[in-house]
């Protein structure tokens, strides 16, 4: 899998015709991942936010942060980690239940998902998926964060 397509890869192609790079990338291994969603059924529940707001490659481009990852997934390894995280941007973003969602999925990611970026300190890491893969039916609500 590792020579298979990503789902925005040709968007990604044309970040790194503009001096984008690709991260280090591996692949998962049974990695459990939480997500934020909306819990009702929403279109945008697993697509990257360059996606679900083009408007933020314009932003980004403009303010010199051009980077590949605006069409990756976000992912959390651990849950409370993802929850903490949430509860923080919660306290600056007014609209984070209309904006980023309101409960939190949990799944586990395999190699013919996609590949990964390394998870930082706060346990977030990307998830670059592949062209067949569909995180709505792997991923179940877990918790209502709002």
């Amino acid at each position: 899998m590792a020579n298979a397509a990503f789902k925005y890869q040709s968007e990604i192609d044309v970040l790194i015709n503009e001096g984008a790079k690709l991260p280090p990338l591996s692949e998962p291994q049974n990695k459990d991942a939480y997500r934020y969603v909306f819990r009702e059924i929403n279109p945008n529940n697993h697509k990257p936010v360059y996606i679900q707001n083009p408007q933020r490659i314009i932003l980004d481009t403009d303010k010199k942060r051009i980077n590949t990852s605006g069409y990756a997934l976000s992912c959390f390894e651990q849950k409370d980690k993802a929850i903490q995280k949430y509860n923080a941007l919660k306290a600056n973003m007014r609209n984070i239940a209309r904006t980023m969602g309101d409960a939190l999925c949990n799944g586990t990611l395999n190699k013919e998902d996609g590949l990964i970026t390394q998870a930082n300190n706060e346990s977030h890491f990307d998830l670059y998926e592949y062209c067949e893969c569909d995180l709505s039916d792997k991923f179940k609500i877990i918790k209502i964060l709002i």
